[in-house]
């Protein structure tokens, strides 16, 4: 390990982060390199010490120095594949975030094109969806390279776990969304925000409208195609049920509001949707009926149209 490095073991200017370098795949290259370095030193010895200038002594460091020089050509071969190892690892690979990374809370990974990609969670020594202290920065990196930090306005912290929505209409690229709360002495109120990966230094951000006296959730942000798709609940203060909900479609790529359903007249929401098994398939909303108190099931589509389930 002490040649690597050095003009011995030249590093590979891509190789940003030493610490991706590990003792298996770089085995071969240190084992040759120490012996090149063992028998460099008993060949000098044999040609010029004590046993200089006899015969077998002679023969011998001749043919130590024949191997030394196939040694020294197999080491770096070997230290040139695992330096072009380390750096595919550093720039497609997954950060370990929660263990390098003090604070951290939980991350969110996806594979694009072959690169990871991470959004992590932080807060100062740590935190937690509640209580504590609340994760209110999100970290991003490509591979290993870190790429910036986002910090939540004070007093704001993640609601929600996010998690890469998806790519987009517009391009590959894709979007982390967030569900955060802002807290206030007299009522919260909830953002939801995007990050595209192209440019996560500008996200966009949408806000869970209220009515005066109301309160505001948002419910955890689903995926329909291009879409970003919000349930934000209405309630009065002093109901235990979510008196009115919504769904509302958002582009995934600049956080635009395209759609708006709630359940029909007769109907009030009990304020259940779900995702079905795959991102480009219907959302599923349950509603209750306001006068027969029976459920009613719809799917939503990317149009943003109620279809009956029957």
């Amino acid at each position: 390990m002490a040649l690597r490095d050095t003009w011995f073991y030249a590093s590979d200017s891509r190789v940003f982060d030493a610490s991706v370098r590990t003792r298996g795949a770089y085995f071969a290259s240190d084992y040759l390199g120490g012996l090149v370095v063992v028998g460099a030193i008993t060949a000098a010895i044999l040609l010029t010490g004590i046993f200089y200038a006899r015969y077998w002594a002679a023969v011998i460091g001749v043919l130590i120095i024949v191997g030394l020089v196939a040694a020294y050509s197999s080491g770096q071969s070997a230290w040139a594949f695992a330096e072009r190892q380390s750096a595919k690892t550093l720039t497609t690979g997954e950060f370990p975030y929660l263990d390098r990374v003090q604070g951290a809370c939980r991350t969110s990974i996806i594979s694009v094109a072959g690169r990871s990609y991470l959004a992590g969670q932080w807060a100062p020594g740590g935190g937690g969806m509640f209580g504590g202290v609340r994760c209110g920065s999100i970290d991003f990196y490509r591979g290993w390279k870190y790429i910036l930090r986002s910090r939540l306005p004070t007093g704001d912290g993640i609601d929600y776990d996010f998690a890469f929505a998806g790519r987009t209409e517009a391009s590959a690229s894709y979007v982390v969304v967030v569900t955060s709360q802002a807290v206030s002495p007299a009522k919260s109120s909830y953002y939801i925000q995007g990050y595209p990966m192209s440019n996560p230094a500008k996200p966009w951000k949408h806000k869970v409208p209220s009515g005066p006296g109301e309160y505001s959730i948002a419910g955890k942000a689903m995926q329909l195609g291009p879409l970003i798709v919000v349930p934000e609940y209405w309630g009065k203060e002093t109901s235990s049920m979510d008196e009115q909900t919504k769904l509302t479609a958002l582009n995934a790529a600049t956080g635009k509001l395209v759609w708006t359903v709630r359940c029909p007249r007769r109907a009030m929401t009990a304020g259940q949707a779900m995702q079905l098994s795959e991102k480009s398939q219907p959302i599923e909303i349950s509603c209750r009926n306001a006068s027969s108190g029976s459920a009613e099931t719809y799917h939503v589509g990317v149009d943003g149209k109620l279809r009956l389930i029957r």
